[in-house]
């Protein structure tokens, strides 16, 4: 499990954007809710989900109505009925939008992230300097904190392969990230 932290919610959102785009074109399994922003026709921006089962973008409002099937779910219970989906049907990487103090609290979705831990499904998010000591005790420290680097997330997620697979750092083993040599990912791109 990793945690990227970061002030700017934006270019971390981007990131993560990038990071599960880019996996998703070698072949990877990636699963799991993205946080964004979207335009509105008013000209407002509003926060916006991306599910990357369907590759659609959802505001809170849409994204509740639409993992809506026994009425009454809020966006809590839609984002805890997906990760449960994630622990049940598996992925190569879970990626959980951010670590929030309702989680830190013991509230929000985190029973379904200890479930999304101990599945042993690897998992990354993004934590706020404020949330970091809770992440911390939330975690038992078992964690990799990586910057906000697409070069880091990568490394991490080879070691992370390798490990699963038992092979050793380094060697002639195939690379499971293919080329690193990224362009920038747009939301648009969702496969």
């Amino acid at each position: 499990m990793a945690a990227i932290t970061a002030d700017s919610a934006p270019a971390v959102e981007d990131l993560l954007a990038s990071f599960a785009l880019s996996l998703r074109e070698r072949g990877w399994w990636v699963r799991g809710i993205l946080a964004t922003t979207a335009w509105q026709p008013s000209g407002n921006v509003c926060p916006a989900f991306i599910d990357l089962d369907s590759c659609r973008s959802y505001t809170p409002d849409q994204y509740q109505a639409a993992s809506n099937t026994s009425g009454g779910r809020d966006e809590q219970s839609a984002l805890a009925g997906h990760m449960k989906d994630i622990v049940r049907d598996g992925a190569d990487l879970a990626i959980f939008p951010r670590f929030s103090s309702s989680e830190a609290a013991g509230k929000g979705v985190a029973a379904e992230l200890f479930l999304l831990m101990a599945s042993g499904i690897p998992l990354l998010t993004t934590v706020r300097p404020q949330q970091y000591d809770a992440w911390r005790s939330f975690t038992g420290n078992r964690f990799v904190l990586l910057p906000p680097a697409l070069d880091s997330m990568f490394s991490w997620i080879e070691g992370v392969w390798r490990e699963q697979h038992g092979l050793a750092t380094g060697g002639a083993y195939p690379n499971p990230c293919g080329n690193w040599g990224l362009q920038q990912s747009t939301i648009g791109n969702c496969r």
